[in-house]
């Protein structure tokens, strides 16, 4: 996808973050930075709910990290090749180069 930096490989498929994935994370840290966290653990520092609201963010993005793995070590075990995963705004794309043959 053009757009976007690599991260690395992981299982021999290379990661890949579009520059949209950096707006996303801004919104989601943003928004549990000023408004849940504080309502939800008031008297903390701003910059603990800065903290937390980032660390959040990246931990999303662990998790559709892992979830789009599954997708293609799976897609491997079938026989299909896998060429890459992208991370943008709406979450991560399995670059898979077919579909199976049956379900």
């Amino acid at each position: 996808m053009r757009g976007s930096f690599r991260l690395g490989r992981i299982a021999g498929i290379e990661i890949g973050v579009h520059y949209t994935w950096l707006a996303a994370f801004i919104i989601i840290s943003w928004s549990l930075a000023a408004g849940f966290f504080p309502q939800q653990s008031p008297g903390y520092a701003t910059l603990t709910y800065w903290l937390m609201g980032m660390l959040s963010a990246i931990l999303l993005f662990v998790a559709v990290l892992l979830h789009e793995l599954a997708h293609s070590l799976y897609a491997r075990s079938r026989g299909i090749p896998v060429n890459s995963i992208i991370f943008f705004i709406f979450g991560g794309v399995s670059n898979i180069s077919q579909e199976t043959q049956r379900p």
